[in-house]
């Protein structure tokens, strides 16, 4: 079969290349010198700030509130907020506004009006609720379409003249139904066939309803989030098909005479997935058959990994044709599955179809390939279209050729979607994703239209972004038109989908290969159309606005498109992180951040912005630090700008703490938070971090190419070698932005890489071959397998000669090997890894995978930038082994912004190791620049115990706070502990002997409280400790800022003195002889306080603040008249356990004498 060619990638672009290691960069770079670099460093511009969500909840909203809470997100630090308007229950003492009515607009005024005066960014989601581009404006002629498929089988050699009776709910106005086609086709064996119920059914596991499971006549209750039986089944609901008694379950069917089973169709995966665990579902089930009195094994069918929202269609599992009166399903693997609906069916289908046909987002499956007979195909030539013979109120007329026919008459619906959250009066159709005008009528004509008009609430340039939140609008099939797929598909791919549209139901049209081809062709078209009708025409009307647009995730995460491409057409990509950790079970895996990345490095993107800290269970106890290992693990990912979820508008004025998002969700940003006051701090050292991580480019080694199927991406978490950073490449940027700059790689505004590693490369289309062997020619390294086929139908039988010719040039025919092809090297039937060391690629970071320590790499002209972050929960001495030479470390602190020489580290074997300590969840910046600096030492012992070491690998975990620790002022050395310091270089050693004084400050202090909460003014305690240990119940439950002051003596001073705090519940404040010293919002809560303690007299002011979680809990106790506080998710009256709280120590002060 041929077809004419579409060529879709066209031109190669070149520019002068920047290597991995030691780059020549272009005249034309604009990264920092590292003069600029460092002072910029040290208080970085408000356009490197993180920014906020800022949520309207419900219909509670006022001026003031506005006023008050804009005021405080200016006073953090914070860069600006992006708008929501969700729906949320009534506030107290709040006068409701009604919204879209005058009113509200004139409080979407104020804001931006506020906005505009403190110079806050002022960005709005793009439709009332979160989800996702919709509202009352939109038609249902306009609202996103899906394919809805009714099928007929009818008797031919007679005239057919009847209506084609359809869902009657398809004739209401908002369904909105409209015909695409009927087609007709002779029925395949067993697709008249209704699903099978068995007579008799065995198991070893009791607990499963079976019967009903697999009867086809049960009664369903199907709802948004459950397909169930109409019985109780608590307990098997909760636990599903699991072990017995450590047994595999089975279950056997019997039926009273021979069937034959095709295919087994299950829920939709979400509605049978147990608990949380998605996106892998960890499932098989083995089926056998009794075939000459003997249970064989017929196949193991994998159930494929979904997404959080696969809750729309349905999943079909293909089975080999096999007749026998008696099966055996054997459910393997370590997760469970609760189905209440197995149908077995005679019904000949394509396996996993619906994923194939891009209806779902789900794993494809492509292993999986049987051979269908004969009689369960639909021949091309055998497809008769009798759409002209469908009159306009669905009476077809026909005369029938002899033999069984069947007749599917496609049309397609209002999928019924709303934007949501909203409240009742802004929440409307969800508007199509598919089409152009509706995308620009739901911007010009719904709410950003009328807000943004000339002189209106947002105009007059005071709006400066759009936000795309998270995909949770399911996946839309169908344009608004009928005939707008047709021509979309048509002029994409250079054939004609008409004939092919029963493979979008699962049906085998010619062959399994042809089908398999052609919804892969479908796949590829339907992510060309939302990328370019909805993601980028949203773009382009968002800039006529003067906004640039922020897209949050959608592609492999929920909607079958390309994971980079729809990144790639955002201005500022976005992705998310929860905290503590996804609504999934599996966390990282529901998450592709690493997709984002790539988009984010590929297209050239400076920020990939992150929805960050999305909290799931409030508890009202967080704090900075809470969330400051999970900030920093994903800076690692390459996350460079924060958006909190969420800062919550609290309309009332005299509440404490105020509104938080509502349903637990959301980290409890409020105005009235006890520790906002401390935020300018915390936001610094964000703000230093997001800094660097914007500058130069990112540097990695390989290129993981998606393939050429469509298929969903890989997983963040999945093996990649330790030591090494990839990005993942798309068709789009191999084709267009891809070339061999000096031996490299080359990205065009994009960086420098060494390997390109292929998946699914067994098939590739021949565009993706020439573009190969182009690379190869030229010198580029590539790892993958021998092609064998084209995944498309675009690719006609000389385009295949061809395909396969070009797999001869570059692979042989052995199971692994390498070829020298050009200057260039093919590998295959190697690991990743294999081939790394094959081409004396040494490791980026070096540092024992003991440790849960990790790392990102980036590099301008003349620096190379490492931002390093441990996830471990005790402080860790380790050496960083990294693959830089000929230039010198920097350690930069992000907390102050002080840049300091590193002093051990040592030169090895064309690397350098630097040896660093890091506190608790510690981070930090290691920066190589040209300097003459040198080393000052490799290794640093104490009393014969090593307690630094630049040795590759080298580390040591810190479990109690007793420790020898050194740390610098310039070139003098400052320690926790008296005795003898040997500094190691070169086989000389060093010795600084240091005398540590240590001066006891535990007892005796005076504590003052914030009036209002029925504490005591003041109180002196004799000892320090939480203040849930006090007598007194109020200041056990105690909420806000506790002041601690002392005055001691000192007797004489040291060339360095220093205060430790000790524990800290949760953010210090210190003064000395009333010079503020500083903040610590981290541990560890030490201060450096020689320049304002004094001999004789000293006056310590520590203010220590803490959350606002048990003063809520012991407002639960209070008569309802009597409380003190307000917010939309307090603890629950049976959490009464409390928070450490205050000043608790043991606090001492250190006297260093060399």
């Amino acid at each position: 079969m041929k077809f004419n060619k579409i060529v879709f990638y066209s031109a190669i672009y070149f520019l002068i290349s920047c290597n991995a290691v030691n780059k020549e960069f272009s005249e034309e770079d604009k990264s920092p010198s590292i003069e600029e670099l460092s002072q910029n460093f040290k208080s970085p511009s408000k356009e490197y700030h993180p920014e906020t969500w800022f949520h309207l909840n419900g219909n509670n909203i006022s001026k003031e509130g506005l006023k008050r809470d804009l005021q405080a997100i200016k006073d953090a630090g914070l860069q600006g907020i992006h708008l929501f308007n969700k729906a949320g229950r009534a506030f107290p003492n709040v006068k409701p506004i009604k919204i879209l009515s005058p009113e509200w607009e004139e409080m979407i005024r104020f804001a931006a009006d506020e906005c505009q005066r403190l110079g806050l960014k002022f960005t709005m989601q793009n439709c009332p609720g979160w989800s996702m581009t919709g509202g009352p404006w939109v038609p249902a002629n306009e609202a996103q379409r899906e394919v809805v498929e009714t099928t007929y089988h009818i008797s031919g050699g007679k005239q057919f003249q009847e209506n084609l009776k359809i869902d009657s709910l398809y004739h209401t106005p908002d369904y909105d139904y409209k015909d695409i086609q009927v087609l007709a086709f002779p029925t395949l064996a067993g697709d008249d066939l209704k699903p099978y119920n068995p007579s008799k059914i065995e198991t070893n596991n009791r607990l499963v309803p079976w019967k009903a499971i697999f009867n086809p006549d049960s009664e369903l209750i199907v709802t948004r989030k459950n397909t169930r039986l109409k019985k109780p089944l608590k307990e098997y609901r909760k636990v599903g098909i699991s072990k017995v008694q450590n047994q595999k379950t089975w279950v056997k069917t019997s039926f009273d005479k021979e069937i034959t089973l095709r295919s087994i169709v299950f829920p939709q995966l979400r509605h049978i997935i147990t608990g949380t665990n998605y996106p892998r579902v960890e499932v098989s089930i083995k089926v056998e058959a009794l075939i000459n009195n003997k249970l064989q094994e017929i196949t193991t069918l994998k159930i494929p990994d979904a997404n959080w929202n696969d809750r729309r269609k349905y999943l079909t599992l293909a089975v080999p044709e096999t007749t026998a009166t008696e099966f055996k399903f054997t459910f393997l693997g370590k997760h469970a599955i609760a189905p209440e609906s197995i149908r077995l069916s005679a019904k000949p289908k394509l396996h996993n179809h619906e994923a194939k046909a891009a209806k779902v987002l789900r794993r494809l499956n492509k292993e999986v390939q049987y051979n269908y007979a004969e009689n369960t195909i639909i021949k091309p030539e055998t497809i008769i279209n009798l759409t002209d013979k469908l009159s306009e109120n669905g009476k077809l007329t026909w005369n029938v050729p002899n033999g069984n026919w069947t007749i599917v008459r496609f049309g397609h619906i209002n999928m019924r979607l709303t934007n949501k959250p909203a409240v009742p009066e802004a929440t409307g159709w969800e508007s199509s994703k598919l089409d152009k005008i509706a995308i620009e009528n739901h911007l010009k004509n719904g709410m950003i239209g009328n807000l943004i008009k000339d002189g209106g609430p947002i105009g007059d340039g005071k709006l400066h972004g759009l936000l795309i939140d998270s995909w949770e609008s399911h996946v839309p099939t169908w344009t608004i038109n009928s005939e707008d797929m047709f021509k979309e598909f048509e002029q994409r791919r250079g054939y004609s989908m008409k004939t092919y549209l029963p493979a979008t139901m699962g049906y085998i049209v010619e062959n399994t290969a042809t089908t398999t081809k052609f919804l892969r062709d479908l796949r590829q078209t339907m992510d060309e159309v939302f990328i370019d009708n909805f993601f980028k025409h949203f773009a382009t009307v968002a800039h006529e606005m003067g906004a640039e647009v922020y897209t949050e995730g959608a592609g492999g995460e929920v909607l079958p498109v390309d994971p980079m491409r729809y990144y790639g057409v955002s201005d500022i990509p976005m992705t998310e992180f929860w905290y503590p950790k996804a609504p999934s079970d599996q966390n990282e895996y529901a998450k592709p951040i690493y997709n984002a990345s790539s988009a984010t490095h590929l297209y050239n993107k400076p920020k990939l912005a992150a929805e960050a800290c999305t909290q799931v269970g409030v508890k009202w106890n967080e704090h900075p630090f809470s969330v400051k290992y999970l900030i920093d693990y994903n800076f690692a990912k390459g996350v460079n700008h924060l958006v909190f979820h969420t800062f919550s508008h609290t309309p009332q004025t005299d509440v404490y703490p105020g509104s938080s998002f509502g349903g637990n969700i959301g980290f409890p940003f409020v105005r009235q938070q006890t520790w906002w006051k401390y935020m300018p701090d915390w936001i610094e050292y964000l703000s230093r971090n997001q800094y660097v991580l914007q500058q130069g480019e990112y540097v990695a080694d390989v290129l993981w190419y998606y393939g050429d199927h469509f298929e969903r991406p890989p997983f963040d978490l999945d093996e990649f070698p330790k030591g090494y950073r990839f990005d993942y490449l798309n068709a789009e940027i191999l084709q267009e932005k891809i070339s061999i700059k000096e031996d490299k790689i080359h990205v065009e505004n994009g960086g420098d890489y060494r390997i390109i590693k292929l998946r699914d490369s067994e098939s590739i289309l021949l565009s993706t071959a020439k573009k190969l062997k182009e690379l190869v020619m030229n010198g580029a390294v590539i790892l993958g397998d021998k092609p064998k086929d084209s995944p498309s139908l675009m690719d006609n039988e000389n385009d295949l000669k061809e395909l396969l010719f070009i797999a001869d040039e570059l692979w042989d025919n052995t199971k692994s090997g390498v070829k020298q092809v050009g200057k260039g090297r093919v590998y295959w039937g190697k690991t990743i890894d294999e081939v790394l060391q094959a081409e004396k690629i040494t490791k980026d970071v070096i540092v024992s995978e003991d440790l849960d320590i990790n790392w990102i790499h980036r590099e301008t002209k003349d620096a190379h930038i490492y931002f390093v972050a441990s996830r471990e929960e005790n402080p860790v001495d380790v050496s960083l082994s990294f693959r830089i030479q000929n230039l010198n470390p920097q350690i930069w602190d992000a907390f102050k912004g002080i840049q300091k020489d590193a002093k051990i580290w040592k030169l090895s074997t064309n690397r350098t190791n630097v040896a660093v300590s890091l506190p608790e969840n510690g981070s930090t910046i290691i920066v190589f620049s040209k300097s003459d600096k040198k080393s000052f030492a490799s290794k640093v012992t104490f009393n014969n115990q090593t307690i630094l070491d630049a040795k590759t690998e080298w580390y040591q975990i810190h479990k109690t706070n007793d420790y020898p620790k050194i740390s610098w002022d310039k070139d003098d050395v400052k320690a926790s502990k008296s005795g003898e310091y040997i500094f190691h270089q070169n086989g000389k050693e060093i010795v600084k002997s240091i005398d540590i004084k240590k001066m006891s400050l535990q007892n005796n202090w005076q504590l003052s409280f914030d009036k209002g909460w029925d504490t005591p003014e003041s109180i002196v305690v004799d000892e320090l400790k939480s203040l849930t240990e006090l007598e007194n119940d109020a200041i056990q439950h105690y909420s806000g800022t506790i002041t601690y002051n002392k005055i001691f003596e000192v007797k004489e001073l040291g060339e360095f003195m220093s205060i430790d705090l000790g524990e800290v519940a949760n953010i210090a404040e210190l003064w000395c002889n009333g010079k503020k010293v500083g903040v610590k919002w981290a541990p560890p809560f030490e201060f450096d306080i020689t320049d304002e303690i004094q001999v004789g007299e000293n006056k310590l002011e520590i203010k220590v603040t803490n959350t606002w979680r048990n003063q809520l809990i012991f407002d639960n106790k209070r008569p309802k008249n009597s409380k003190k506080t307000w917010t939309t998710a307090r603890p629950k009256n049976n959490e009464t356990e409390l928070e450490k709280s205050g000043l608790i120590g043991p606090v001492s002060i250190k006297l260093n004498h060399q």
